[in-house]
């Protein structure tokens, strides 16, 4: 089995949640997600995050911002036989940014964080935001 290292970022500022929307394609409707991405070799998690954070939003931040959640959340893919071990931060932010998105997503929106779970397509996003709620 392959073992994926990846990041996980949920992005808060006064009970609203950010959440970038990607287009799938035709076998997937258009989803929403918070800030993921892979761990790049030689690179740190939470290095891994700012970089995630700022490729994927335009929002420079330093490590210290970043709160670690959840250490190593396993993912298992089967179809692909792939494992992802992600860690899993959270960003509180004073204020709601505008964010410039990257070419990999076609939108973002803020939702407060009671709509979350209902507009998270993947049980992982769903489980992790879980997790991330008493944080909020």
């Amino acid at each position: 089995m392959k073992i994926k290292n990846s990041i996980e970022c949920w992005i808060i500022s006064n009970n609203q949640v950010l959440l970038l929307e990607v287009d799938k394609g035709e076998d997937h409707p258009k989803l929403l997600q918070p800030v993921t991405g892979g761990v790049e070799a030689g690179e740190s998690s939470i290095n891994a995050s700012c970089r995630e954070i700022f490729e994927e939003t335009g929002l420079q931040i330093n490590p210290d911002q970043l709160e670690l959640k959840v250490k190593d959340y396993e993912v298992y893919i089967p179809n692909e036989k792939l494992k992802i071990m992600k860690d899993v931060f959270l960003l509180k932010l004073e204020r709601q940014y505008e964010v410039c998105i990257s070419d990999e997503h076609i939108g973002y929106c803020w939702l407060h964080s009671t709509e979350v779970k209902k507009q998270l397509y993947w049980n992982s996003n769903k489980e992790t935001f879980t997790l991330m709620e008493e944080h909020l």
